[in-house]
């Protein structure tokens, strides 16, 4: 505004001065003023960026072994499947060579094992059906001899009674054999019974021992846990109960493997009884047997009357049958006996059978490192190495890193956005990157939602923006000039920027209202390079004062320019 000047005036001009200058002072101040229009804004956000791309990939070694050759160097580019090393296969196969072999040997041992076991069960099976055959043999062969001998033992009052008591002691001797038999099969199931139920209850004594060491480890780390936790947290009570609970599960699993150790050794005392009680049995078959040829031997021994030379050689024959069949059933009994006794139960053939599967999944596993080492280290992207962390001839361990390779892909620009202009960004904003000479078109793809400092220190939001030509490419780190259009509005009323002020109260503007300045709180929109939008407090037929005015001068007299 105007301030009063004063001159020193001639005293011939005073009157004309002073005229003058009333009217110079009373008169209203001039000021530049604009009217409201409707024009189309954009708020952009302008910043400094930089070229990214997707984050480098890091490769391992896919198995342990020797590195042979390194095909890449660092800065060199390559392709996807690109082999970056090969390995020095001459270890890896003669690994799986000695896997292979050590599988075939454990699969060999199990099936002789296997077909051991199925022919001493067949030749069991075998031996019993000759126990029968020969006992009816006997059965057959002593009947006729009695017949025979009570035939000519008639012939003779003493030698008949002789030969009556011989055949009651035969007939018993047979009934004896009979039982004696039926003893034998009948301990050697019960030895049979019991050898499978102490396996059963080895295999439950492993897993009761399982269970124990699987509570006890819980138990220990949740000890360590609770050590770590003060007293007062709701997580040290809730842990302790947990572990009070286990503590609980853990003596009763404990208790659970002791009774069934308990278990196992009652089984094995009765199996060591009824292995004995069986040998018993066999001696007393034998006993009998041997009872049997005596009486045969007494029949043959009696003085004969009045026998004919055919009964006499039917008797020998019969006395020759009776004698082999005893020895043949005999060794029979002991045969059998023997391929029982080389039967192997269930847990023995699942041993063999376990060590073979070891073998056999060793053998897979060295099978999978060889086609592993074969294949080498193979590149999943195209794109440029920036690291080679091996060497020809080194041994690498499995999950070594070896390289890292920034992809040729994912090509994007960085930006970081101060706190004041975040809030007008939003994913899906168009936005503008200049790079060199070239103007690309993209737009806001990701808006991170941690905060990161930038260079002074300040922490901004870092905003992602992706180019709509997903061809394009450029130089990883290099600086981009970034323009993100916020916000568009068409026919927005609007004035210059610069005619809008703020206070605590808010935005505002100054106004020639009835000729003077008039202070006029105002609803801004949105802001574009040079003008804002005026949402509400202003109408089209409205003077807004753009040149330098303050709160002084408000009712201050003034007209537009």
């Amino acid at each position: 505004m105007k301030k009063a000047v004063k001159y020193g005036i001639p005293a011939a001009a005073a009157a004309a001065v002073v005229i003058g200058s009333v009217l110079y002072f009373t008169g209203p101040d001039k000021v530049s003023t604009e009217t409201p229009e409707k024009r189309d804004l954009r708020l952009e956000i302008r910043e400094i960026g930089v070229v990214t791309a997707d984050a480098p990939l890091t490769y391992y070694a896919p198995v342990s072994g020797t590195i042979a050759s390194v095909n890449y160097l660092k800065n060199d580019s390559i392709d996807k499947d690109a082999v970056l090393a090969d390995y020095d296969l001459a270890l890896l196969e003669q690994e799986y060579n000695i896997a292979s072999i050590q599988a075939s040997y454990q699969q060999d041992g199990y099936k002789a094992a296997t077909a051991e076991n199925e022919k001493n069960t067949a030749n069991a099976e075998q031996y019993a059906e000759r126990d029968a055959d020969y006992e009816n043999q006997f059965i057959a062969a002593a009947n006729e001899s009695n017949a025979l001998e009570n035939i000519i033992n008639i012939r003779g009052e003493d030698v008949e009674i002789i030969r009556a008591e011989l055949e009651t002691d035969i007939g018993k001797a047979s009934s004896d054999m009979d039982l004696a038999k039926a003893d034998y099969e009948a301990k050697q199931a019960r030895v049979s019974e019991l050898e499978t139920l102490i396996t059963s209850a080895n295999a439950e004594i492993s897993a009761a021992d399982t269970t124990v060491a699987e509570i006890q480890t819980r138990l220990d780390g949740d000890r360590n846990r609770l050590a770590l936790l003060d007293r007062e947290s709701p997580e040290y009570a809730s842990l302790a109960a947990q572990i009070e609970a286990e503590n609980m599960a853990l003596e009763e699993a404990i208790t659970q493997s002791d009774s069934l150790r308990t278990g196992r050794s009652t089984y094995e005392e009765a199996l060591r009884t009824a292995r004995g009680e069986r040998d018993l049995a066999v001696n007393n078959v034998n006993a009998i047997l041997d009872t049997l040829s005596s009486y045969q031997n007494q029949l043959s021994a009696l003085p004969i009357e009045g026998i004919t030379d055919a009964e006499q050689g039917r008797v020998n024959a019969l006395s020759s049958q009776i004698e082999l069949i005893n020895r043949q059933w005999s060794e029979s009994m002991e045969k059998k006996a023997t391929a029982e006794a080389s039967i192997l139960n269930q847990h023995q053939l699942h041993q063999y059978e376990d060590a073979y599967l070891l073998a056999k999944a060793a053998e897979d596993q060295k099978r999978d490192i060889l086609e592993k080492g074969k294949k080498g280290v193979v590149s999943t992207v195209d794109g440029v190495v920036i690291e080679r962390l091996v060497d020809n001839g080194a041994y690498v361990e499995e999950g070594t890193p070896l390289f890292v390779v920034q992809p040729d892909s994912g090509y994007k620009v960085s930006v970081m956005i101060s706190r004041y202009d975040i809030g007008n960004i939003a994913v899906g904003n168009k936005a503008e990157v200049t790079i060199g000479d070239s103007v690309y078109s993209g737009k806001v793809s990701a808006i991170s939602p941690i905060a990161e400092e930038d260079a002074t220190g300040k922490p901004r939001a870092k905003v992602e923006i992706s180019f709509d030509d997903s061809s394009v490419r450029s130089i990883i780190g290099i600086e981009a000039e970034i323009t993100i259009v916020a916000k568009e509005k068409a026919s927005a009323l609007s004035v210059s920027k610069s005619s809008v002020y703020t206070d605590d109260e808010g935005d505002y503007v100054y106004v020639i209202s009835g000729g003077k300045v008039e202070k006029r709180y105002i609803k801004k929109g949105i802001s574009g390079s040079s003008y804002s939008e005026i949402a509400d407090g202003l109408s089209g037929e409205d003077r807004v004062i753009t040149g330098a005015v303050s709160d002084e001068n408000i009712g201050d007299r003034v007209t537009s320019n």
